[in-house]
């Protein structure tokens, strides 16, 4: 599985994702990723991840930052334990 890349010290503008990420948010999600080629993922307001959106964000290879708890099990769960971990590390870069 590919791993979302970090842009270790690099500050990225953010893309708040949407609290529920379900298979009907996943194309609002894609048009966002679109419309902003150069944005980190915030994951702080994410309560629901599903499949599909799952797909999107790694399809898309952004970089995913303040991972909610719920985004976090979910990741564990979908075994893209990669993610979180980049996650995390990027957290806590000065």
């Amino acid at each position: 599985m590919d791993q979302i890349p970090i842009n270790a010290g690099v500050d990225l503008p953010a893309i708040m994702m949407p609290s529920r990420l379900d298979s009907g948010a996943a194309p609002g999600l894609k048009d966002m990723l679109t419309l902003s080629p150069e944005s980190a993922l915030d994951g702080s307001e994410v309560t629901y991840l599903g499949g599909l959106c799952l797909q999107v964000i790694l399809a898309s290879e952004r970089p995913v930052i303040n991972a909610s708890d719920k985004l976090s099990e979910a990741l564990i769960l979908f075994g893209a334990t990669s993610v979180l971990q980049k996650t995390a590390s990027m957290s806590e870069s000065p």
